[in-house]
């Protein structure tokens, strides 16, 4: 793991996720330290879903996901780390006997669909796909708002980004609030959790985060997310133009059947909070602006007389 709080901000970094060097010579790799003598017998998608593989999928995910968003400025994929490798590598010595056994690397694991490898090597694509769109790694180091021990909880804002990082063994947060300077609407473009990934599916991809113009851990604003046990989520700032490719066709649909019908004086009683009505009229810009072009002006005479 990275040494992310000691190293000089000035000299840039890379860093891996491994166990030590002597995985190298016959010690174990990151996956098999997890998940131990189960990966033999418990990594096929037949089999059942243990405690212990979904906890060592959990941790080896959020792992290299900590280390590539807050380590430094480069991430070094090794041995088959990227997917979970099993066992260790182990080049022919007289301590072995001259074995090549464990000369090797299995790359081949990652193309049988009926093992679990997949969704760690899923992971890994998705991240890097990820950081390759918003370029944390070449973007000034992350700001940590919050390293709470008691309950196990990491987030930081890095290139745009707010991570979000649970490692609690037992405890799922509800409502958590998390500190962040950019006020807007958040949506996940990462989720540990995801089933993609092999993960239980806990929160919604298309859930967005609204927040609240409170300071929180010495940020400007606060969300309040769902955050399950041992898992991590990179969340977006959405402006009104990113905004006008997530709105779905239930939402266009309910507001064409009534939104024609509010005169421009008119008030809506049941959006009493800020939030609410922010969202409300969110709504209505996007899918005016993308359905009824020819009524935008009408939108923003409503803004204006809205309290």
């Amino acid at each position: 793991m990275p040494r992310a709080t000691t190293k000089r901000t000035s000299n840039p970094n890379n860093q891996k996720a491994k166990t030590n060097p002597r995985s190298l010579v016959g010690d174990k790799s990151l996956m098999m330290w997890l998940c131990d003598k189960e990966m033999y017998t418990h990594m096929s998608t037949l089999t059942e879903f243990t405690p212990i593989i979904e906890r060592g999928m959990a941790l080896h995910k959020m792992i290299r996901l900590v280390t590539h968003s807050l380590g430094g400025e480069g991430y070094l994929n090794f041995e088959g780390n990227e997917f979970g490798h099993p066992e260790w590598l182990d080049f022919p010595r007289a301590g072995n006997n001259n074995s090549f056994w464990y000369a090797r690397r299995q790359l081949n694991l990652t193309d049988d669909h009926l093992l679990r490898y997949k969704f760690l090597n899923e992971f890994d694509r998705g991240m890097q796909l990820t950081e390759a769109k918003y370029g944390w790694l070449s973007s000034p180091q992350a700001y940590i708002s919050l390293k709470n021990e008691s309950d196990k909880v990491l987030v930081f804002e890095r290139a745009g980004l707010l991570f979000i990082f649970n490692f609690n063994s037992s405890k799922s947060f509800t409502d958590y609030r998390v500190g962040v300077d950019v006020a807007g609407t958040y949506r996940i473009v990462l989720d540990t959790d995801d089933g993609a990934f092999g993960g239980l599916g806990r929160n919604v991809k298309e859930t967005r985060f609204f927040t609240t113009d409170l300071e929180w851990n010495g940020r400007k604003n606060f969300v309040q997310v769902y955050i399950p046990t041992r898992t991590a989520l990179v969340s977006f700032f959405v402006d009104l133009q990113d905004a006008l490719f997530y709105v779905t066709d239930a939402d266009a649909d309910f507001y064409r059947s009534w939104l024609w019908k509010i005169p421009c004086n008119m008030h809506v009683p049941s959006l009493q909070s800020s939030l609410e009505h922010f969202v409300f009229l969110r709504r209505c810009s996007t899918i005016l602006y993308t359905c009824f072009a020819s009524k935008i002006a009408f939108v923003f005479n409503y803004i204006c007389r809205c309290p």
